[in-house]
């Protein structure tokens, strides 16, 4: 079923200092997400207008991965493509938040190796739509 919801185009022109946390390579910026379900809560963006329709490059898993490895092991990436998967906003941004204490396909993606094929793996889940701690 295709969302007739209107899509927000100008999300994150905000530069209100206590939200931003800083830039995340060249093309990627931090802030703190003013409104989440659970805190604390991170929106990972573009700087550049980007469509949150299309699939994730090699840039948004690195700029996640760098998030995650900064944050440590409580914390995952989800990445909601388009409105089909509940994404308000068509500029490209990433959610990262605290993991539930106990979720299956986690736990499997936590036993993998540190190397960069597992992280390349992972990444294809990732990049799929589906959340994955990256």
């Amino acid at each position: 079923m295709t969302s007739t919801k209107p899509i927000s185009v100008r999300a994150f022109t905000d530069t209100n200092s206590d939200f931003s946390l800083g830039l995340i390579g060249q093309h990627h910026k931090l802030i703190l997400n003013k409104y989440c379900v659970v805190r604390p809560q991170f929106v990972l963006h573009t700087v550049a207008l980007e469509s949150q329709n299309d699939a994730l490059n090699e840039r948004d898993c690195h700029a996640a991965l760098e998030c995650l490895a900064a944050l440590g092991d409580g914390y995952m990436v989800i990445f909601n493509c388009g409105p089909d998967a509940g994404a308000s906003i068509n500029h490209r941004h990433l959610q990262i938040l605290p993991k539930p204490a106990d979720v299956g396909l986690l736990s499997w993606l936590d036993q993998g190796s540190d190397d960069l094929q597992s992280q390349s793996i992972t990444c294809e889940i990732f990049a799929s739509g589906l959340y994955a701690d990256v």
